[in-house]
C-alpha cells in the first residue's frame, strides 16, 4: 500500500512511555540544571514557578526518577515542550573544541496539540522514519515533530532543533528571551504577538520569544507532500 493512500486506521500510536535508564535520567536532570540556570531561576523559584517542592526540582536535577505529571510542569513551567527522559539517549564525536551529534543519532519526537491548546509529547517508537513521520502528520495525528541537536558543550548557552510542521502548532512563550529561524523547506507562517510573517525556505528571522509564538505551514500539508523543516534556536 502506497503511502497516499494509507488511511489513518493504519497508523499506529504508542502512548506509552519506555522507562528511562539511568544515564538518560542524568543527561535530563543536567539539561533540566541547564534551563533553570539560562532562566536564571534559584532552587526556590523555579519550584515556585513550576508549583513543587525544591525537593523534587533537586531530585530532578539529580537525575533521579519523578512522576511524568512533574516532568510536564517543571518543563512547562521553564517555556519548554516536556520530552521524556529516554529522548535524550544521544551519541555525539566530540575532541576539545568541538561537539558533534551525527543525524542519524537524532530523535524525532513527534508533538500533538492538546484541548487545551499545550503540546503534548506522545511516544511513536518509528517517528525517527520519515514515513512514519509523515503518515502521523498527513492524517493529523500529530501536528509537528521536534528534532533537537543535542551537542551542546558544558558552557553552550543556545538550544538548537530542527522542527517539521505538518499542522498549526501550539501557541506559547519562551521566558528565555529571542528565538532565531531560518526555513530549511517549505514556507511557514509565524505568528508572534499580535504580528506575523511569513518564513519560507533560506529565509532567516529573529524574534521575542517572551511574546506568544507558534508556525503553521503557509499552505496546507496533504498527503503525499513534505512538511515544513525550520531550524529553531533558543538564545537565552
Amino acid at each position: 500500500m502506497s503511502q497516499e493512500s494509507q488511511k489513518p486506521e493504519d497508523v499506529r500510536l504508542d502512548d506509552s512511555m519506555e522507562s528511562p535508564d539511568e544515564s538518560s535520567l542524568k543527561e535530563y536532570g543536567e539539561t533540566m540544571r541547564r534551563n533553570r540556570t539560562l532562566l536564571g531561576l534559584s532552587i526556590r523559584d523555579a519550584a515556585e514557578r513550576a508549583g513543587v517542592s525544591k525537593n523534587t526540582i533537586l531530585r530532578l536535577e539529580a537525575g533521579l526518577p519523578v512522576h511524568w505529571n512533574t516532568h510536564v510542569k517543571v518543563s512547562r513551567s521553564y517555556g519548554r515542550v516536556p520530552a521524556p527522559p529516554e529522548t535524550r539517549r544521544t551519541e555525539v564525536v566530540e575532541g576539545t573544541h568541538f561537539r558533534k551529534q551525527p543525524i542519524g543519532t537524532r530523535p524525532w519526537i513527534p508533538v500533538r496539540v492538546g484541548k487545551d491548546g499545550a503540546a503534548e509529547i506522545f511516544s511513536n517508537s518509528e517517528s525517527t522514519h520519515q514515513e512514519e513521520r509523515n503518515r502521523l502528520g498527513w492524517y493529523g495525528l500529530a501536528s509537528h515533530f521536534i528534532s533537537p541537536i543535542r551537542c551542546r558543550r558544558p558552557n553552550t548557552r543556545v538550544i538548537p532543533m530542527v522542527t517539521e510542521i505538518f499542522a498549526r502548532t501550539d501557541v506559547s512563550t519562551d521566558l528565555s528571551g529571542e528565538r532565531f529561524l531560518l526555513g530549511l523547506r517549505g514556507a511557514v507562517r509565524v505568528t508572534v504577538g499580535d504580528e506575523s510573517f511569513e518564513l519560507g525556505e533560506g529565509d532567516g528571522a529573529i524574534f521575542d520569544a517572551t511574546q506568544p509564538s507558534g508556525l503553521e505551514p503557509l499552505e496546507v500539508v496533504r498527503p503525499g507532500e513534505s512538511a515544513p523543516l525550520v531550524l529553531q534556536v533558543i538564545v537565552p
